[in-house]
Protein backbone atom coordinates (compact mmCIF):
# COMPACT_ATOMS: atom_id res chain seq x y z
CA UNK A 1 0.00 0.00 0.00
CA UNK A 2 2.42 2.37 0.79
CA UNK A 3 4.67 1.77 -2.03
CA UNK A 4 1.76 2.71 -3.78
CA UNK A 5 0.83 5.52 -2.53
CA UNK A 6 4.37 6.76 -2.91
CA UNK A 7 4.32 5.94 -6.74
CA UNK A 8 1.14 7.89 -7.22
CA UNK A 9 2.81 11.23 -5.04
CA UNK A 10 5.26 10.59 -7.33
CA UNK A 11 2.95 10.94 -10.30
CA UNK A 12 1.09 13.58 -8.96
CA UNK A 13 4.36 15.56 -8.66
CA UNK A 14 5.95 15.51 -12.48
CA UNK A 15 2.25 16.18 -13.51
CA UNK A 16 2.07 19.23 -11.25
CA UNK A 17 5.42 20.32 -12.34
CA UNK A 18 5.04 19.66 -16.21
CA UNK A 19 1.19 21.59 -16.53
CA UNK A 20 3.34 24.38 -14.15
CA UNK A 21 6.01 24.64 -16.70
CA UNK A 22 3.76 24.49 -19.81
CA UNK A 23 1.35 26.69 -18.56
CA UNK A 24 4.65 29.27 -17.53
CA UNK A 25 5.83 29.02 -20.64
CA UNK A 26 2.44 29.83 -22.98
CA UNK A 27 2.05 32.55 -20.62
CA UNK A 28 5.82 34.06 -21.22
CA UNK A 29 5.52 33.54 -24.77
CA UNK A 30 2.32 35.55 -25.48
CA UNK A 31 3.69 38.25 -23.37
CA UNK A 32 6.79 38.61 -24.99
CA UNK A 33 5.24 38.64 -28.51
CA UNK A 34 2.96 41.25 -27.09
CA UNK A 35 5.67 42.98 -25.62
CA UNK A 36 7.43 42.73 -28.98
CA UNK A 37 4.83 43.62 -31.17
CA UNK A 38 3.73 46.69 -29.39
CA UNK A 39 7.34 47.70 -29.05
CA UNK A 40 8.31 47.40 -32.95
CA UNK A 41 5.07 49.49 -33.60
CA UNK A 42 5.58 51.91 -31.63
CA UNK A 43 6.14 55.67 -32.51
CA UNK A 44 9.21 57.17 -32.30
CA UNK A 45 8.39 59.67 -29.87
CA UNK A 46 8.01 56.89 -27.59
CA UNK A 47 12.31 56.12 -28.11
CA UNK A 48 13.18 59.20 -27.52
CA UNK A 49 11.44 59.18 -23.98
CA UNK A 50 12.53 56.44 -22.84
CA UNK A 51 15.68 55.37 -22.05
CA UNK A 52 17.14 51.93 -23.58
CA UNK A 53 18.02 50.76 -20.23
CA UNK A 54 13.93 50.94 -19.22
CA UNK A 55 13.01 49.10 -22.13
CA UNK A 56 16.02 46.08 -21.56
CA UNK A 57 14.50 45.80 -17.80
CA UNK A 58 11.18 45.06 -19.37
CA UNK A 59 12.86 42.34 -21.19
CA UNK A 60 15.25 41.07 -18.99
CA UNK A 61 14.37 41.73 -15.45
CA UNK A 62 10.59 41.77 -15.37
CA UNK A 63 10.37 38.80 -17.94
CA UNK A 64 12.80 36.43 -15.67
CA UNK A 65 10.46 37.63 -12.55
CA UNK A 66 7.57 36.37 -14.45
CA UNK A 67 9.33 32.70 -15.98
CA UNK A 68 10.87 31.98 -12.52
CA UNK A 69 9.33 33.49 -9.74
CA UNK A 70 5.57 34.00 -10.34
CA UNK A 71 4.77 30.01 -10.89
CA UNK A 72 7.01 29.09 -7.76
CA UNK A 73 4.70 31.82 -5.73
CA UNK A 74 1.49 30.57 -6.84
CA UNK A 75 2.27 26.95 -6.53
CA UNK A 76 3.90 27.62 -3.04
CA UNK A 77 0.75 29.35 -2.07
CA UNK A 78 -1.77 26.89 -3.36
CA UNK A 79 0.25 24.09 -1.40
CA UNK A 80 0.26 26.58 1.96
CA UNK A 81 -3.70 26.45 1.20
CA UNK A 82 -4.39 23.00 0.96
CA UNK A 83 -1.59 22.48 3.91
CA UNK A 84 -3.79 24.96 6.40
CA UNK A 85 -6.93 23.15 5.51
CA UNK A 86 -5.78 20.00 5.89
CA UNK A 87 -4.10 20.41 9.73
CA UNK A 88 -7.22 22.72 11.03
CA UNK A 89 -9.59 20.05 9.80
CA UNK A 90 -7.50 17.71 12.10
CA UNK A 91 -7.27 19.81 14.85
CA UNK A 92 -10.74 21.03 15.02
CA UNK A 93 -12.04 17.50 14.67
CA UNK A 94 -9.61 16.42 17.71
CA UNK A 95 -10.25 19.80 19.43
CA UNK A 96 -13.60 21.49 18.59
CA UNK A 97 -12.70 23.91 21.45
CA UNK A 98 -9.65 25.55 19.87
CA UNK A 99 -11.97 26.92 17.43
CA UNK A 100 -13.05 29.18 20.31
CA UNK A 101 -9.39 31.19 20.21
CA UNK A 102 -8.75 31.35 16.20
CA UNK A 103 -11.02 34.91 15.90
CA UNK A 104 -8.05 35.97 18.33
CA UNK A 105 -5.27 34.07 17.05
CA UNK A 106 -6.08 34.98 13.76
CA UNK A 107 -6.35 38.85 14.14
CA UNK A 108 -2.57 39.43 14.48
CA UNK A 109 -1.99 37.20 11.00
CA UNK A 110 -4.24 39.78 9.56
CA UNK A 111 -3.01 42.82 10.97
CA UNK A 112 1.11 41.32 10.07
CA UNK A 113 -0.23 40.83 6.68
CA UNK A 114 -1.75 44.11 6.11
CA UNK A 115 1.72 45.54 6.84
CA UNK A 116 3.55 43.40 4.97
CA UNK A 117 1.81 43.64 1.52
CA UNK A 118 2.46 47.14 0.97
CA UNK A 119 6.08 47.33 1.93
CA UNK A 120 6.96 44.30 0.11
CA UNK A 121 5.00 45.70 -2.99
CA UNK A 122 6.95 49.07 -3.08
CA UNK A 123 10.15 47.42 -2.16
CA UNK A 124 9.58 45.71 -4.96
CA UNK A 125 8.33 48.48 -7.41
CA UNK A 126 11.71 50.45 -6.08
CA UNK A 127 13.95 47.32 -6.72
CA UNK A 128 12.26 46.61 -10.46
CA UNK A 129 13.08 50.39 -11.26
CA UNK A 130 16.51 50.68 -10.31
CA UNK A 131 17.65 48.07 -12.90
CA UNK A 132 16.84 50.49 -15.50
CA UNK A 133 19.77 53.22 -14.60
CA UNK A 134 22.70 50.06 -14.33
CA UNK A 135 21.65 48.69 -17.64
CA UNK A 136 21.68 52.26 -19.23
CA UNK A 137 25.03 53.26 -18.11
CA UNK A 138 26.66 50.17 -18.68
CA UNK A 139 25.11 50.30 -21.75
CA UNK A 140 26.57 53.48 -22.66
CA UNK A 141 29.94 52.86 -21.49
CA UNK A 142 29.59 49.75 -23.73
CA UNK A 143 29.29 51.89 -27.06
CA UNK A 144 31.87 55.27 -25.74
CA UNK A 145 34.77 53.15 -24.20
CA UNK A 146 36.84 54.60 -26.58
CA UNK A 147 35.95 58.22 -25.56
CA UNK A 148 35.96 57.08 -22.19
CA UNK A 149 39.33 55.42 -22.95
CA UNK A 150 40.78 58.55 -24.91
CA UNK A 151 39.66 61.09 -21.94
CA UNK A 152 40.95 58.84 -19.15
CA UNK A 153 37.78 58.39 -16.99
CA UNK A 154 37.59 55.17 -16.47
CA UNK A 155 37.42 55.64 -12.64
CA UNK A 156 33.93 57.94 -12.75
CA UNK A 157 32.26 55.64 -14.69
CA UNK A 158 33.53 52.85 -12.60
CA UNK A 159 32.27 54.86 -9.65
CA UNK A 160 28.83 55.79 -11.37
CA UNK A 161 28.58 52.05 -12.10
CA UNK A 162 28.90 50.69 -7.88
CA UNK A 163 26.77 53.71 -6.94
CA UNK A 164 23.58 52.43 -9.36
CA UNK A 165 24.48 48.94 -8.43
CA UNK A 166 24.23 50.05 -4.43
CA UNK A 167 21.03 51.60 -4.98
CA UNK A 168 19.61 48.44 -7.48
CA UNK A 169 21.14 46.33 -3.97
CA UNK A 170 19.35 48.60 -1.21
CA UNK A 171 15.80 48.25 -3.30
CA UNK A 172 16.55 44.07 -2.97
CA UNK A 173 17.54 44.45 0.69
CA UNK A 174 14.77 46.56 1.64
CA UNK A 175 12.68 43.96 0.50
CA UNK A 176 14.25 41.08 2.29
CA UNK A 177 14.16 43.03 5.22
CA UNK A 178 9.82 43.08 5.15
CA UNK A 179 10.22 39.48 4.74
CA UNK A 180 12.38 38.24 7.46
CA UNK A 181 10.81 40.74 10.15
CA UNK A 182 7.78 38.91 9.07
CA UNK A 183 8.94 35.68 9.49
CA UNK A 184 9.93 36.52 12.76
CA UNK A 185 6.84 38.50 14.05
CA UNK A 186 4.63 35.28 12.57
CA UNK A 187 6.70 32.62 13.97
CA UNK A 188 6.60 34.49 17.53
CA UNK A 189 2.79 34.72 17.39
CA UNK A 190 2.47 30.97 15.79
CA UNK A 191 3.43 29.74 19.36
CA UNK A 192 0.51 30.73 20.88
CA UNK A 193 -1.68 28.39 18.88
CA UNK A 194 1.07 25.66 19.33
CA UNK A 195 0.40 26.70 23.29
CA UNK A 196 -3.34 26.68 23.56
CA UNK A 197 -3.40 23.40 21.92
CA UNK A 198 -1.08 21.92 24.69
CA UNK A 199 -2.96 23.53 27.04
CA UNK A 200 -6.42 21.32 25.94
CA UNK A 201 -4.92 18.76 25.25
CA UNK A 202 -3.13 18.24 29.04
CA UNK A 203 -7.01 19.40 30.39
CA UNK A 204 -8.89 16.98 28.30
CA UNK A 205 -5.98 14.07 28.67
CA UNK A 206 -6.73 14.81 32.58
CA UNK A 207 -10.63 14.35 32.23
CA UNK A 208 -9.59 11.27 30.13
CA UNK A 209 -11.44 12.78 27.16
CA UNK A 210 -8.21 12.59 24.56
CA UNK A 211 -5.80 9.44 24.72
CA UNK A 212 -2.17 9.74 24.15
CA UNK A 213 -1.84 8.71 21.01
CA UNK A 214 -4.61 11.38 19.73
CA UNK A 215 -2.61 14.40 21.88
CA UNK A 216 0.71 13.25 19.90
CA UNK A 217 -1.09 13.50 16.16
CA UNK A 218 -2.88 16.90 17.50
CA UNK A 219 0.24 18.16 18.48
CA UNK A 220 2.18 17.27 15.39
CA UNK A 221 0.18 18.79 13.50
CA UNK A 222 -0.30 21.75 15.76
CA UNK A 223 3.01 22.77 15.24
CA UNK A 224 3.29 22.30 11.31
CA UNK A 225 -0.12 24.72 11.35
CA UNK A 226 2.30 26.85 12.56
CA UNK A 227 4.96 26.63 9.63
CA UNK A 228 2.16 26.54 7.15
CA UNK A 229 0.05 30.08 8.54
CA UNK A 230 3.61 31.80 8.22
CA UNK A 231 4.16 30.19 4.65
CA UNK A 232 0.90 31.42 3.29
CA UNK A 233 0.46 35.42 4.83
CA UNK A 234 4.53 35.19 3.65
CA UNK A 235 3.80 33.72 0.27
CA UNK A 236 0.66 35.63 -0.52
CA UNK A 237 2.66 38.68 -0.14
CA UNK A 238 5.51 37.82 -2.30
CA UNK A 239 3.46 36.68 -4.87
CA UNK A 240 1.32 40.14 -4.63
CA UNK A 241 5.30 42.07 -4.74
CA UNK A 242 6.12 39.22 -7.84
CA UNK A 243 3.14 40.56 -9.74
CA UNK A 244 4.53 43.78 -9.96
CA UNK A 245 6.87 42.24 -13.01
CA UNK A 246 3.42 41.39 -14.19
CA UNK A 247 2.23 44.83 -14.04
CA UNK A 248 5.32 46.63 -15.66
CA UNK A 249 5.52 44.41 -18.85
CA UNK A 250 1.54 44.53 -19.36
CA UNK A 251 2.44 48.43 -19.61
CA UNK A 252 4.31 47.85 -22.69
CA UNK A 253 1.92 45.18 -24.09
CA UNK A 254 -0.80 48.60 -24.03
CA UNK A 255 1.94 50.98 -25.88
CA UNK A 256 0.20 53.01 -28.43
CA UNK A 257 1.01 51.81 -32.28
CA UNK A 258 1.86 54.58 -35.12
CA UNK A 259 -1.22 56.18 -36.38
CA UNK A 260 -0.01 54.92 -39.96
CA UNK A 261 -0.54 51.93 -39.41
CA UNK A 262 -4.58 51.94 -38.07
CA UNK A 263 -5.12 54.59 -40.58
CA UNK A 264 -3.98 51.90 -43.73
CA UNK A 265 -6.98 49.57 -42.24
CA UNK A 266 -9.77 51.63 -41.83
CA UNK A 267 -9.11 54.25 -44.55
CA UNK A 268 -9.97 53.10 -48.33
CA UNK A 269 -6.82 54.53 -50.68
CA UNK A 270 -8.11 56.92 -53.59
CA UNK A 271 -8.18 55.81 -57.21
CA UNK A 272 -6.40 58.59 -58.07
CA UNK A 273 -3.09 58.30 -55.36
CA UNK A 274 0.03 57.42 -57.21
CA UNK A 275 0.54 53.65 -56.75
CA UNK A 276 3.69 53.82 -57.55
CA UNK A 277 6.40 56.77 -57.56
CA UNK A 278 10.42 56.98 -58.06
CA UNK A 279 13.08 59.65 -57.03
CA UNK A 280 15.26 60.68 -59.36
CA UNK A 281 18.71 62.69 -58.44
CA UNK A 282 20.62 65.05 -61.32
CA UNK A 283 23.21 66.97 -61.31
CA UNK A 284 24.37 66.73 -57.99
CA UNK A 285 27.87 67.51 -56.22
CA UNK A 286 28.49 66.87 -52.84
CA UNK A 287 31.78 67.93 -50.61
CA UNK A 288 33.17 67.72 -47.25
CA UNK A 289 32.52 71.27 -45.92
Amino acid sequence: IFIGLGILQSLLLALQSFLLTWCALRASRHIHEAMLKRLLAAPLSFFDKVPAGRILNRFLQDLDSIDNFVPDSIMKQVTSTLAIVSQLSLIFTMLPSVLLAMPVLVIPYIIVFRRVRVSNRDAKRIEATAHAPVYAHFGDALTGRQTIQAFGIERIFAEKNLELVYAMSLGKYWNQAVGKWAQASLSQWGCMLYLVCGVTCVVLSSQGALSASRIGLVLLYASGLNRAMMDYCINAAVLESQFVSVERVAEYTRLPTELADTLAAEMPVSQRWPQSGTVSVRGVHLRYA
